[in-house]
């Protein structure tokens, strides 16, 4: 293991050579305000641009901006401008008929006649008094007008546009680039820095990280797109601590992608290596959502000299599949928690089939089935109904390159957006592979209002095993009492009832909860699944009625403003909660379903075991064990081990080899029943709020 002390410092001006045009005193900005998030790049469609405050000072400014043209055609278009009129105190960047940079200065407009841009290119331009310069990857070039003057330019800069006569006036020459970013130095001083963005709506634009900061907006009629997000801007023009970039990372494994970084100290120009094994002496280092694809995030607190200190950095992760000694599987949001030397796989993508291809002779020593939960209703709106759950689990050999396992996840049900219509009923969660299918069916939805006339939402997929969703209850003058929707049994719990207030009645009136689900510790860790949403209840505007509470497993509460609040979302196959009242109270959306499976690899076949009856002392079926065509013998061949055999349920049988076999395994699982022939209910433990509490990782 690296540990880390002088000798992990880099070499400063190795790693920051491009430093030195750095602010001489560090500003105290360098983040984004609350609320926005950096993007790679913002794009112009139609005539969009962004009118800045600043009005250069050629003489004793320089201006730096990345610029990317992915089509380039014969029409003029502006990068900066700032000017009076056509070619009056001007400081301004074009890209001219020709495809070529055209830098006006003052009085006067040059064009490049030797270099024709490349599309696709990314170009790095930088002004400073009478002199521009660009490169890029292939391309480079520079001009330098004849003769310096000192002015101030007759206009601030406009970005993606030109002007003349006001920023108001003529304008046009509009552009169609990818800007990655904007940078202004006042004698050495850095004063601007315009960083893409997206503000809490999405939408794309900038913010001046320099001045105060400051956000930019579109001044123009068309549109911005924004480039993906992360973290791109320079944080060591800033000073302090700063983590530089992390480069993309291909991770198509079930284990953790830790990437060693760079933390540097722009102060003491000292630079440290850290992540990843080493273990620093000056940095506590936590990754999140580091697994499969997707946007991860690695966060370094201080501590010893830097106590007090805490950087954050984004970096990508790249996968088209995952896959370990066991399995292969293109589902990369699968995860794997390894729980008493068996490997249990969590499946809860609900954008598609999984396949799942075993690399090894495995045997599915249990699973969980939880259907989509269902959504809720609207206005009054009853909370949706539970996920089916199958917490019997399913057993059967899971043959290396001769069975493919096909998982398919049910969606939850989107909450209800009209009065007259209850919520959707989840999605089916699936399992099939060889001989075997099981279908577990999704939460009904909860009605609404004036759905069916306060009738519950259908059970989901029409199966048994789906609660269903709560009934809305209609009209003034009806305030009845709060109830459940269908309870759970052997399946997902009903949502609550909608509950209505006589209008003007000032009484508290409480919604129904919703039904609980069903708890199962198929992880090794005890957690409720499938709960129902709780319902919304209403007085329209008069009294304080209290919203239905989400059942255990993870079901959605209802709305808990008069107006306005949906009900709050399902997990983990949980029903969405109720909308609370007013015109504006949509259903919560149901949780996607999910499906856990425990592998294990087996090197015997072991012929399926048929349903026990709990007895005294451990059911202990004898299994028939053979390996290739051989019919081994019990205490000759092998020894065997039970657990989970003394109640209702699923059991497991471990087969271990002796003698000529000592280095083989198999496994084994048989369902057990009480003499009623009726599975009992689960006893629930835990607080159950939602499938990811049994999952610790991020």
């Amino acid at each position: 293991m690296l540990i880390e002390d002088n000798s992990r410092k880099l070499a400063f001006g190795f790693v920051l050579a491009f430093a030195a045009m750095s602010a001489a005193s560090a500003f105290a900005a360098g983040t984004l305000p609350s609320g926005y998030t950096e993007v790679e790049y913002i794009q112009p469609s139609g005539n969009a641009r962004i009118v800045t405050d600043y009005t250069p000072q050629p003489n004793i400014d320089k201006i730096e901006a990345v610029v990317e043209f992915t089509t380039l055609d014969a029409t003029q278009r502006a990068i900066w401008c700032a000017r009076a009129s056509f070619n009056t105190y001007s400081w301004t960047l074009f890209v001219n008929t020709a495809k070529k940079f055209r830098f006006d200065y003052r009085d006067t407009t040059s064009k490049y006649a030797d270099v024709v841009l490349e599309a696709n290119s990314k170009y790095t331009v930088t002004a400073a008094s009478n002199r521009f310069d660009f490169v890029s990857a292939t391309q480079s070039g520079s001009y330098t007008h004849t003769k310096v003057a000192d002015f101030t330019c007759g206009g601030p800069i406009t970005l993606f546009s030109a002007y003349y006569n006001g920023t108001g006036n003529n304008v046009g020459d509009w552009a169609q680039h990818r800007l990655y970013g904007f940078k202004v130095w006042r004698d050495g001083e850095l004063i601007h820095y315009f960083v893409p963005c997206k503000d809490s709506n999405n939408v794309a634009t900038m913010v001046d990280i320099c001045d105060n900061p400051a956000t930019l907006t579109n001044d123009g009629a068309g549109t911005f797109t924004a480039g993906p997000e992360g973290h791109f801007f320079d944080d060591s023009l800033f000073g302090g601590l700063t983590i530089l970039p992390i480069p993309d990372q291909v991770n198509e494994t079930f284990d953790a992608c830790c990437p060693v970084f760079v933390v540097t100290n722009m102060t003491s120009k000292t630079a440290y290596m850290i992540g990843g094994d080493i273990v620093s002496q000056l940095f506590d280092v936590v990754y999140t959502n580091n697994y499969g694809a997707g946007v991860a995030t690695v966060t370094a607190t201080g501590k010893g000299e830097y106590a007090g200190e805490q950087l954050e950095m984004t970096f990508s992760i790249t996968a088209t599949k995952l896959e370990d000694d066991n399995i292969f599987t293109t589902d990369t949001t699968a995860r794997r928690l390894d729980v008493d030397g068996k490997s249990v796989y969590v499946f809860k993508d609900a954008t598609s089939s999984h396949t799942v291809t075993a690399k090894r002779d495995l045997a599915i020593v249990n699973s969980l089935l939880v259907g989509g939960g269902g959504g809720g209703g609207r206005t009054m709106g009853g909370g949706g109904g539970g996920g089916g759950v199958n917490a019997a689990g399913v057993a059967g050999t899971f043959v290396a390159e001769s069975n493919v396992l096909a998982v398919a996840v049910g969606a939850g049900g989107d909450g209800s957006t009209s009065q007259y219509n209850p919520g959707a009923n989840g999605g089916d969660t699936s399992l099939s592979s060889g001989s075997f299918s099981v279908i577990v069916p999704g939460g009904g939805g909860g009605g609404s209002y004036n759905s069916k006339n306060g009738a519950n939402g259908a059970s989901g997929g029409g199966g048994a095993n789906a609660g269903s969703g709560g009934a809305g209850i209609p009209g003034f003058g009806f305030p009845g009492a709060a109830s459940l929707g269908t309870n759970k049994g052997e399946s997902g719990g009903g949502g609550g009832a909608g509950h209505a207030g006589y209008r003007g009645d000032l009484t508290v009136h409480h919604s129904g909860n919703g039904g609980e689900g069903v708890s199962n510790n198929i992880t090794g860790v005890w957690a409720v699944y499938g709960g129902g949403g709780g319902a919304g209840g209403s007085n329209n505007g008069y009294g304080t009625p209290t919203p239905g509470l989400g059942g255990l497993g993870g079901g959605g509460d209802g709305g808990k403003s008069t107006y306005g609040n949906p009900g709050t979302d399902g997990l983990g196959g949980g029903g969405g909660g109720g909308g609370y009242g007013g015109t504006d109270g949509y259903g919560g959306n149901g949780g996607s379903g999910i499906a856990i499976l425990t592998l294990a690899p087996t090197d015997f076949k072991v012929d399926p075991i048929p349903v026990q009856y709990v007895v005294s002392g451990g059911c202990t079926p004898g299994p028939v064990v053979r390996y290739g065509g051989t019919l081994l013998v019990k205490d000759t061949d092998y020894t065997v081990a039970y657990a989970n055999n003394t109640a209702p349920g699923m059991a497991t049988v471990t087969i271990t080899g002796i003698g000529t076999y000592a280095d083989k395994v198999g496994y084994a699982a048989f369902e057990i029943l009480n003499r009623l022939c009726a599975k009992p209910t689960v006893a629930e433990e835990g607080d159950g709020s939602s499938w990811a509490d049994a999952m610790s990782w991020t």
